[in-house]
């Protein structure tokens, strides 16, 4: 395999979305994924492949040009019409042409004018752009018409700056815009080139990167519909989703959402009774089923084959990058970056561990002082990853987060393919029970996850006593069947024991 970036093929990911996806009483839908999992590259090639079924609206609010006061929502409803203009069908000229009486007769309502002078201002802060130069100087003539028209009538002024001035203290969040763009969407909504309903979908991309204040004024103000639709008379026949979109996605880590609401509205207000109204049928987690062993797992052996890293490391790096990523707590951006940038920086040119990398203190586990151990495959591991994520307080807690998140029952009754490195860790998950208080050459017994294993050791230097020590663990039988969930336990309690006694320094 070439020394290239990893990616993961998508194609078995896009039939599992799609079943998901496709029941038209699956109206709203949460896409959760951690940062850097690949959210935003998979709906954008999905919608790609499914044009004819699906007009795409995509919004990335967090690209917008916020003040702490001015309203997230504003700019997506001129966000979503500067999209709409690219739509096939739209024709500006015909859509911003207006007279003196329509202006007139609408100025209270559907006042045209105003909206293309507010989508014009607003761009720059959509940080967005309009398909093809064309289209803009379109949306330029069409306000330089209008703006000249307003100015030679002298009522016509005068109706304008009363709307302007009182649009900002309009104080209902579905005005004159809104109605607009849920008209467009209902032409634009009726047939599609197969002559097929065409499902329009609105897509919220990076929802979690906004502030908390945005992020839970735009979720209040869908709230607000769902429960106008649901629980009050709906005599007027009102859509089901907002601007009449027939799904809504919002993509975000819902973790991070969690943490935020709490914060928020404080750790004892219900999360789940306020984002269930945000979902039809569950939340969608982007989860590459498989994906590890089939593309992940090379591309991690052609980094290996370059660093002499020893088989016991090699293992152990390998099932603790498989544990985060299966639990949600690891990206495709961070195995790249683990392997290509940390591995590297703790080995020589050769390839051999850098001289007193991995050299770590064990009297704080209770062994006699000046007892070191040096090497360790998961110290190392947890060494290099503590520094990656920025401490090793955030590794601990992914640690915890992705045990939570296993499917600790899935091949109970069979060998675990890691079980080889099952007694490197249990020296530590288990350390309690000998404290590392083992003589030369003794051997003891103890009894973890009901296996029964014997721990040998000693100090390399035997006239002395201190320095390097050494130690042996065999599990009895030698052929113990280890399940994913044992095995996981073991990785989890042996990574936090070593976290908590503070020997890594980091």
């Amino acid at each position: 395999m070439p020394n290239e970036l990893l990616s993961i093929p998508i194609n078995s990911i896009e039939a599992d979305f799609d079943d998901f996806l496709s029941p038209d009483s699956n109206k709203r839908i949460i896409f959760s994924g951690p940062f850097g999992i690949g959210k935003t590259y998979f709906l954008d090639k999905f919608f790609k492949n499914r044009k004819p079924s699906y007009l795409p609206i995509f919004l990335r609010p967090v690209n917008y040009s916020l003040l702490s006061n001015e309203d997230v929502f504003r700019l997506i409803k001129y966000d979503i019409l500067l999209q709409l203009i690219n739509v096939e069908g739209f024709v500006i000229e015909k859509e911003f042409e207006f007279s003196g009486l329509e202006y007139a007769n609408f100025f209270i309502g559907e006042n045209k004018f105003l909206i293309l002078q507010n989508l014009l201002k607003l761009i720059p802060k959509i940080q967005s752009t309009v398909d093809g130069i064309e289209n803009l100087s379109k949306l330029i003539e069409a306000f330089r018409k209008g703006k000249k028209e307003i100015n030679d009538d002298s009522d016509l002024k005068m109706l304008f700056e009363f709307q302007h001035e009182t649009q900002d203290n309009f104080l209902l969040e579905y005005d004159h815009v809104s109605q607009f763009i849920a008209d467009k969407l209902e032409e634009i909504g009726k047939l599609n080139s197969s002559n097929e309903p065409l499902k329009r979908v609105l897509i919220i991309d990076d929802l979690d990167r906004l502030d908390p204040e945005h992020i839970f004024r735009l979720f209040n103000v869908f709230s607000a519909h769902f429960d106008l639709v649901n629980y009050y008379a709906n005599d007027e026949g009102i859509k089901d989703n907002k601007f009449g979109f027939d799904k809504i996605i919002f993509v975000c880590d819902i973790e991070n959402i969690r943490k935020l609401f709490a914060h928020k509205y404080g750790v004892g207000v219900d999360f789940s009774g306020y984002i269930d109204k945000f979902y039809s049928r569950r939340i969608y987690y982007l989860f590459h089923k498989n994906s590890f062993e089939e593309y992940i797992a090379p591309y991690l052996e052609n980094k290996f084959s370059k660093l002499d890293l020893g088989q016991t490391v090699r293992d152990t790096v390998k099932a603790f990058l498989q544990f985060l990523f299966q639990g949600n707590q690891l990206n495709i951006r961070d195995i790249y970056r683990l392997t290509d940038l940390h591995l590297s920086a703790i080995t020589t040119k050769d390839g051999k561990f850098k001289d007193g990398e991995g050299i770590i203190l064990l009297n704080k586990l209770g062994a006699p002082e000046n007892s070191q151990l040096k090497n360790y495959s998961l110290c190392t591991i947890l060494y290099i990853f503590s520094h990656h994520f920025g401490s090793s307080s955030i590794l601990k807690e992914k640690i915890q987060n992705a045990l939570i998140s296993a499917d600790s029952k899935e091949d109970e009754y069979s060998s675990y393919k890691f079980g080889e490195i099952m007694p490197s860790l249990i020296l530590f998950a288990d350390y309690k029970k000998h404290r590392f208080q083992i003589k030369d050459n003794e051997q003891i017994s103890f009894i973890y996850l009901d296996y029964t294993y014997q721990i040998t050791g000693g100090f390399e230097n035997r006239i002395y006593r201190e320095g390097l020590m050494w130690f042996r663990i065999n599990l009895i039988p030698n052929n113990t069947k280890i399940s994913k969930g044992q095995f996981l336990k073991a990785l989890s309690e042996a990574s936090i024991n070593i976290i908590d006694a503070g020997i890594l320094n980091i």
